[in-house]
């Protein structure tokens, strides 16, 4: 049984496998995924959802819009900058980062981050809005001090083995402060460069657990307990 942290819905996830975790942190985009994610938590195991405008959608949506989602949500997410994947205007990703941000704060809720290429800019404004953080599959390396002196938490996507980044954030970042994500199944096909099936999933998830129980020199059982430790710590403080 694994805790999937940051995880994107799609029609296999949602019929296969996420009800079957034991825990998950999903990240809804918009109205409709909201209402496919609360006809899955009906399924009784601990399910939590994070809501927010992604930087490659603040062109597209207004923050004022979706005020509701933010105060029903666990988490407000996944939210940053990007200048990397996405060619929105990044004068109208910053208003709609910081927004979030302070809507946040305000709200006493935690964030999950999304910072490609934005790195150095995303976390001089968290020194500046204190608030409980999650960086979502980090990859820069000249920062990560930075996040960790922010005592940010850091989600670990497939895979240590064959992303050096990534494994420098294991390697990096104390066990008190990871977590496990797929970034959906689109996560692991992408890195994978190939199709997945349920069964795939679940072993996917285990084999992030596995290679960070490596990379530490730890028990494997002890990391479990640590990242159902964070998994909780993360969201409810």
């Amino acid at each position: 049984m694994f805790y999937d942290a940051h995880v994107h819905l799609s029609p296999l996830l949602e019929k296969e496998c996420i009800p079957k975790l034991k825990g998950a942190l999903v990240n809804c985009w918009d109205e409709n995924e909201w209402s496919r994610f609360l006809q899955l938590k009906q399924h009784g195991n601990s399910m939590y959802a994070s809501f927010g405008i992604h930087p490659w959608d603040a062109e597209k949506k207004n923050y004022m819009t979706y005020r509701d989602y933010y105060s029903q949500a666990d988490v407000i997410g996944e939210i940053g900058m990007d200048n990397v994947w996405c060619e929105v205007n990044v004068e109208k990703q910053r208003e709609c980062f910081l927004a979030q941000l302070h809507l946040a704060k305000d709200l006493q809720k935690p964030v999950i981050l999304h910072t490609k290429g934005c790195e150095k800019e995303i976390v001089e404004h968290l020194q500046k809005v204190r608030n409980r953080y999650c960086v979502h599959w980090y990859s820069d390396p000249l920062y990560l001090d930075a996040y960790k002196q922010e005592d940010c938490y850091f989600t670990i996507g497939p895979f240590p083995s064959y992303d050096c980044s990534v494994r420098a954030v294991v390697e990096q970042v104390d066990c008190n402060r990871l977590l496990i994500e797929s970034d959906g199944i689109l996560g692991f096909e992408w890195i994978l460069n190939k199709k997945i099936d349920a069964s795939q999933y679940f072993s996917y998830l285990g084999k992030i657990v596995e290679e960070i129980a490596d990379i530490k020199c730890a028990y494997r059982s002890d990391i479990e307990k640590q990242l159902e430790h964070n998994f909780y710590q993360f969201i409810n403080g």
